[in-house]
């Protein structure tokens, strides 16, 4: 019997898609319940330190998902 990391790989790309934002939106329904690790702010601060000073940017949600169900 295949393990479910086989099982995954084996999927295609908008199953997989699919099974993320199922799984994210449950998580979701539980995030007062979760305490993200110390080292989850930094990145924020360091991701935010970069968008400020133009050395990264943030794209619309909708446009991805676009652009990876047409890969």
């Amino acid at each position: 019997m295949a393990t479910l990391q086989e099982s995954i790989k084996n999927l295609p790309l908008l199953e997989k898609i699919g099974i993320m934002e199922q799984i994210w939106s449950e998580l979701s329904k539980n995030a007062a319940d979760f305490d993200p690790p110390s080292w989850h702010l930094a990145e924020l601060e360091e991701t935010e330190r970069r968008v400020e000073s133009g050395e990264d940017y943030f794209e619309n949600w909708e446009t991805v998902r676009r652009r990876l169900r047409e890969a």
